[in-house]
């Protein structure tokens, strides 16, 4: 009777959305032994969208199991400095330290601390291990016309700042001035920005796959 009745109210909820051309694959099955309890074109292959967070959370707390916490280990090798990274997607993360209350860059200066207070003045090299992924920095089933979103930023072992800059655009007297923070010289940027004098404006940036 539950399983009945579970069926309508999911049936009554697909038939509202109807008319909203939504395809659906529905496939229910009881937790404790498996069975299944409503099925509605569960072999019909869709776009997992956000419900992948589900399978992939599942997956973590499986294999990684709840207690898990990410390590970010920096040492000395002789005289270069090394970062070895385990994935973290919060390292740097502004949003995240404005909620614990930490300062911009607080991870670079108590590397810098650190260095001081063991008499370390100078470096010279500093080697990051990213080894703790592959190279495949994007999928290459990540859709194109989303590249240039911040979350669709290329994925590393070590991650900072979400992996993101920020690009500032000034008008100087007709002239559009472009600044990226912080500034590196890993990125190329095209300026193609036309200055209006009048209407709503907007930039926007885009980015391809290498």
């Amino acid at each position: 009777p539950a399983a009945g009745d579970l069926a309508k109210r999911i049936d009554a909820i697909l038939a509202e959305a109807a008319n909203q051309k939504v395809h659906f694959s529905i496939h229910v099955v009881e937790a404790a032994g498996g069975q299944t309890v409503y099925d509605r074109d569960a072999g019909e292959l869709m776009i997992p969208a956000s419900n992948m967070k589900l399978i992939t959370t599942a997956a973590a707390l499986h294999y990684l199991g709840p207690d898990f916490k990410y390590k970010t280990k920096v040492g000395l090798c002789g005289n270069t400095l090394v970062i070895i990274g385990s994935g973290d997607p919060l390292l740097g993360d502004p949003v995240i330290d404005a909620q614990h209350k930490r300062r911009p860059g607080w991870i670079l200066d108590d590397i810098a601390e650190a260095l001081k207070r063991n008499g370390i003045t100078t470096i010279n090299d500093v080697v990051v291990d990213t080894s703790v992924f592959d190279d495949q920095r994007v999928r290459p089933n990540w859709p194109a016309d989303q590249l240039n979103r911040w979350y669709a930023a290329e994925v590393s072992g070590l991650n900072y700042n979400n992996n993101c800059v920020n690009i500032v655009a000034k008008n100087t007297a007709g002239r559009i001035e472009i600044a990226v923070e912080p500034q590196t010289s890993f990125l190329e940027i095209v300026n193609e920005i036309t200055p209006v004098s009048q209407g709503g404006s907007a930039i926007g940036a885009y980015r391809n796959r290498h």
